[in-house]
């Protein structure tokens, strides 16, 4: 990706997907990238909760060290430009996502409802999912005007016994637990985000959208 296409992280063109493993947030992702304007990645492996724990390290020891500054042991670091530097980096970590798979016509739900269109010199939207709903505030901290589409999953059941959380003891009600925790997080988050939620079903195998409506 060409560092002049990485939006500013004040601009409100990025976009994530936050959700519960197995809720159908792959399919999701597939049918948001089918939009011109989005261009979104995967979960990158994970590297936004390292992210996460460097820098709340950061401010924790700016926290603790502020009244021993100045001595050889420790600086004084401005955390806005170190902020402003892990949003440019994330930028770039994206690159260009791949060809989006095909999806039946419930992409058309996505489509009608979330920004998008032609992308003739209009605004692309650049993100990424995570399954993780506790990094929601440092997404909306480094990024304030982004769009974010929470995704989870009704039929908790079907979703505690697809692929590997069949081998989780206990899995429904961890699923129930992270459910709970994430629209808590999201109600939490209403009032300073651009809110999407995403309710994902299963129709004979096949994902579909019950609901994808702001808030």
């Amino acid at each position: 990706m060409a560092r002049s296409a990485i939006p500013d992280c004040n601009s409100n063109q990025w976009l994530f997907i936050f959700a519960t493993g197995r809720s159908g947030s792959t399919t999701l992702l597939s049918m948001l990238n089918e939009v011109p304007q989005i261009r979104l990645s995967g979960e990158n492996g994970n590297l936004l909760s390292m992210i996460d724990g460097a820098e709340a390290y950061t401010r924790n020891d700016i926290k603790r060290n502020a009244k021993r500054w100045p001595q050889p042991w420790y600086n004084a670091p401005d955390m806005q430009l170190i902020d402003n530097d892990i949003c440019s980096w994330i930028g770039h970590l994206l690159g260009e996502p791949r060809a989006p798979a095909r999806v039946k016509a419930s992409s058309a739900v996505v489509k009608s409802n979330m920004p998008g269109g032609p992308a003739n010199g209009l605004p692309v939207y650049f993100g990424f999912k995570a399954i993780k709903i506790e990094l929601l505030p440092i997404v909306l901290r480094l990024f304030p005007r982004a769009q974010i589409v929470v995704n989870y999953r009704l039929a908790l059941n079907e979703q505690a016994n697809s692929s590997w959380w069949k081998r989780v003891n206990g899995s429904e009600k961890m699923l129930a637990n992270r459910t709970r925790t994430m629209l808590l997080q999201v109600q939490r988050c209403a009032q300073d985000s651009h809110l999407w939620l995403c309710v994902g079903i299963y129709v004979d195998k096949d994902f579909a959208l019950e609901m994808c409506e702001h808030h």
